[in-house]
């Protein structure tokens, strides 16, 4: 009857076409269609919840308008909690009676196709079906001219359902024996070429022997799936393979060795993937891992957790302990794993007092990535070696590593070593006052990140990129950019998102002159943190700033009386030191600038930076305080010099700064204000009015008056 209905509509059609009838192309609904029916038929007004729900209708219905109105109405009658792939019954008796029409093969032809999935190749569904291939091709040749299929036009024939509710309306209908014998038999046809599978039917291959039961290949074939989406950036994708692969090993109590690789491989494709659970499955695996004696997996979770900087949180001290555990079980003759974590060892050492075990691990990592001559290993080592190495004395070697990583990363053509060696001499170049390099290799930070769909290398750049905007006097954009990185930084769980972000609006703040805003946040992180150096030396400069001069002596005071060398040297120790040579200089105090001199001058040469925030050119500082002892021509000698830095990389913040200086050093030199400081001050004042760094106006018009 189905065929004979058939042959009528043709012949209808033709005598039709000899009228003046014509002939309509009817296409489903598009998406913006589909969400206004949503929207005309359901509570959701708009918005994600809106779009989500209109793109599974389009991909249930693919736009038909029957299937789409009584699919949406089913679901806004269940609160849209219920499964979505799940069939309303009156769907299901359509689905149906287009299905019956093409007769009991083509039924059962369908049917087996839908045990498939969606789209099918047509040399599986022989395998499965277990019908003559001449009824198999008769049914899909009549499925794809009644609509139900669709021919992709692949080489080798794969069909795809029409409507994919079509196939979910047959599969629901199938019983769960027939089912399960079904998806064997469709996991033994994809699997004749094991060794030369496309990673669509290896994902096939894992969903058909779990639902067959046989739960042993099922998880063999998750972790393939998983593993080929990690090395194609899929990172996401690759979690929820693995996450299938534990649950089928969790489920049939497999050993914790297995189990324990299967959290490693997990919690590596959720640290690429920005998850917040990351750290918390890498430290279970490992523990795992320890308690089953799989070493190989405790040293593989240790390189799947960095982060790729010093980790200053309470995690970073469990970091170190995992870094501790699978040295203690490495043997020093495997090279590239014991150099990769004696590097991190050293990194991670950065906060803790073994300064001499933490520098002693750096260059031993070094010398061995060098004496190993692979390149792969020597971009794996430097950048954490350069972190633990991080010291104004240590410039020229910090360089010629930095330069080494680079090379090698570059010839590796690997992306993730090229933005470490990247992102290390980048720190290193704005460090060493050289703007040229520190262009280049932002300019490589940028090109780098986009290539990969990595969330943390997009919070490191924009870490990088509020910096710049800071410094560059973009203070609107440097605030927007540095919400952006908090609310990235949070969103994939980096424990030091908050701090990074509080100490960029410090900056950002003190450049704006709004000490009086940033007071009480910084009071209270202050007495918070009372044994965190960074948040004292910040509430010494926004008192001095805000007239609390006795509360800025008693920090000062507190640093003259160890003369300043308790202070731990490494990546802080120079913002540390400028500090307190800040709250010396607004204080105006002549005995602390005098025991501070001698430690900052050496590296005048030198930004003071610390991989977040910076106070801008050393030589700035050291000419403020010689000016303040009285060294004023030494002091005019720096401060043309930090002029001339701040000049190159563009910082009209630290140029302004250093103009009144300059100006207010002359006048202390002769006496009185000349020409040459006169003109001085009037650039710094067109530059605060323009960059907005208004708490600098008032001293620059008194100084103005005192000529």
């Amino acid at each position: 009857a189905g065929e004979q209905g058939a042959e009528e509509l043709r012949l209808a059609l033709v005598d039709l076409d000899r009228g003046e009838a014509r002939r309509l192309h009817l296409i489903g609904l598009d998406g913006s269609e589909l969400q206004d029916l949503v929207h005309a038929t359901t509570p959701l007004a708009g918005g994600p919840a809106a779009e989500q729900v209109a793109e599974a209708l389009r991909t249930q219905t693919a736009g038909n308008p029957l299937y789409a109105s009584q699919l949406i109405r089913h679901w806004a009658d269940t609160g849209f909690e219920r499964d979505r792939d799940a069939v309303p019954p009156s769907l299901r008796d359509l689905v149906w009676s287009r299905v019956r029409a093409m007769g009991e093969d083509g039924t059962q032809v369908l049917t087996a196709a839908s045990v498939l999935g969606d789209e099918f190749s047509e040399a599986a569904l022989m395998d499965t079906v277990g019908m003559p291939a001449a009824v198999v091709v008769d049914a899909l040749d009549r499925a794809v001219r009644r609509g139900l299929l669709v021919d992709t036009g692949a080489a080798r024939r794969s069909l795809r359902f029409t409507h994919a509710l079509v196939a979910g309306a047959l599969y629901a209908d199938v019983g769960p024996a027939r089912r399960a014998r079904m998806h064997g038999l469709a996991a033994d046809a994809l699997a004749k070429n094991v060794d030369d599978l496309p990673p669509s039917v290896v994902v096939q291959l894992a969903r058909h022997c779990a639902l067959a039961g046989r739960t042993t290949e099922a998880r063999q074939w998750s972790t393939r799936a998983g593993d080929h989406a990690l090395h194609h950036l899929a990172s996401a994708e690759a979690a929820q393979h693995y996450r299938a692969a534990l649950d089928l090993a969790e489920a049939d109590e497999r050993p914790e060795g297995e189990r324990a690789d299967l959290l490693v491989r997990l919690g590596d494709a959720q640290h690429r993937a920005g998850d917040t659970q990351a750290a918390e499955t890498l430290e279970e695996g490992a523990r795992l891992a320890r308690h089953a004696g799989a070493h190989d997996v405790v040293v593989r979770a240790v390189f799947a957790a960095d982060r790729g900087y010093m980790q200053m949180e309470e995690s970073g001290g469990r970091y170190l302990a995992m870094i501790e555990s699978a040295l203690a079980v490495t043997d020093p003759s495997d090279v590239p794993t014991f150099a990769r974590l004696r590097a991190l060892l050293a990194e991670n050492l950065m906060y803790t007092p073994d300064s001499a075990r933490r520098l002693a691990a750096a260059h031993e990592a070094v010398d061995l990535a060098t004496q190993n001559g692979e390149p792969t290993l020597f971009a794996q080592v430097a950048p954490a070696a350069l972190h633990a190495l991080w010291g104004y004395a240590s410039r020229g070697l910090r360089a010629r590593i930095a330069d080494d990583a680079i090379r090698a990363a570059e010839s590796t053509g690997d992306p993730w070593l090229e933005f470490g060696a990247y992102l290390s001499a980048y720190d290193l170049a704005v460090e060493s006052a050289d703007p040229a390099v520190a262009a280049r290799c932002l300019g490589k930070l940028r090109t780098t990140a986009q290539r990969l769909p990595e969330p943390r290398l997009r919070w490191k750049l924009a870490v990088v990129e509020t910096f710049e905007a800071t410094m560059a006097g973009r203070l609107d954009e440097a605030e927007t950019l540095a919400t952006s990185s908090l609310e990235l930084g949070t969103q994939i769980g980096m424990p030091d998102a908050f701090p990074m972000f509080a100490a960029q609006v410090f900056v950002i703040g003190t450049f704006g002159g709004r000490h009086d805003e940033l007071f009480p946040l910084v009071e209270a992180a202050a007495h918070e943190n009372p044994g965190t150096l960074v948040f004292k030396l910040a509430y010494g400069i926004i008192c001095a700033a805000v007239g609390r001069e006795e509360l800025a002596r008693e920090i000062l005071d507190e640093g003259m009386a160890s003369r300043f060398v308790e202070l731990a040297v490494d990546h802080l120790w120079m913002t540390a030191i400028i500090g307190y040579g800040i709250i010396s200089i607004e204080l105006g105090d002549a005995q602390a600038a005098a025991l501070l001199l001698p430690l900052v001058e050496p590296f005048a040469t030198a930004v003071a930076f610390n991989g977040i925030t910076s106070q801008g050119p050393v030589a700035a500082y050291a000419g403020k305080l010689a000016s303040l002892v009285g060294e004023y021509d030494s002091a005019e000698q720096h401060l043309l010099a930090a002029l001339e830095t701040a000049t190159a990389f563009g910082w009209p913040y630290h140029r302004a700064t250093t103009l009144f200086a300059l100006a207010q050093n002359r006048c202390r030199w002769v006496g009185t204000l000349d020409d040459e400081s006169a003109q001085w001050l009037e650039e710094a004042s067109t530059l605060c009015r323009a960059g907005g760094f208004r708490s600098w106006l008032p001293r620059i018009d008194a100084l103005a008056g005192a000529r």
